[in-house]
C-alpha cells in the first residue's frame, strides 16, 4: 500500500506541473478583425474603434491621430487611459479652474462635468478628487 500510494503521489505531481505549464493567462482581445490598439491603449471588446467592432455606441472609442501617440477618447471626449479585464474604464478628466486677476475679476472659469450612464457605473473604491487651493468646491450628484 505504501508504494502505490507514493506512486499515486507522483503521478499526482506530475500532472499538476504539466497542468501549470500548459494554462495560459486570459487575456482580453478585440472582436476578430479588428483593431485592438489606439496609440498606447489597448482595447478589448465589446469596445472597439471601428463600426461593427463595438457591441453598441455606448462603448465606441475614437481614437485621435492628431496627438502623438494616439489618444483614446470616450463618449463627448473624455481622455481614456486603460480598460482592463475585470471590467474596469479609467478616465482622465481634465483640471478645472477659476483664476482672478490683480482687482479680484475673474479671468477664467473652466468647469468640468461627468455623466455616467448607459448601464456604467463609478466605483466606490477607485476614484481620486483632489482639490488644491482655498474656496474649491465639488457638487456629487447621483440621479
Amino acid at each position: 500500500m505504501g508504494i502505490i500510494h507514493k506512486m499515486l503521489v507522483q503521478l499526482m505531481l506530475l500532472l499538476v506541473l504539466v497542468l501549470a505549464t500548459t494554462v495560459t493567462p486570459t487575456t482580453a482581445q478585440a472582436k476578430l478583425g479588428c483593431s485592438d490598439q489606439c496609440g498606447d491603449l489597448h482595447i478589448p471588446y465589446p469596445f472597439g474603434t471601428n463600426e461593427k467592432c463595438y457591441l453598441n455606441e455606448t462603448f465606441l472609442i475614437s481614437c485621435d491621430h492628431s496627438s502623438n501617440p494616439p489618444k483614446a477618447l470616450w463618449g463627448d471626449g473624455i481622455s481614456v487611459t486603460s480598460i482592463s479585464l475585470q471590467g474596469q474604464l479609467l478616465i482622465s478628466q481634465y483640471i478645472t479652474r477659476d483664476c482672478y486677476d490683480q482687482d479680484g475679476m475673474q479671468v477664467i472659469n473652466d468647469q468640468a462635468e461627468l455623466w455616467v450612464n448607459h448601464g456604467f457605473t463609478i466605483s466606490t473604491t477607485q476614484n481620486k478628487f483632489i482639490a488644491i487651493g482655498c474656496g474649491d468646491c465639488c457638487i456629487l450628484s447621483i440621479k
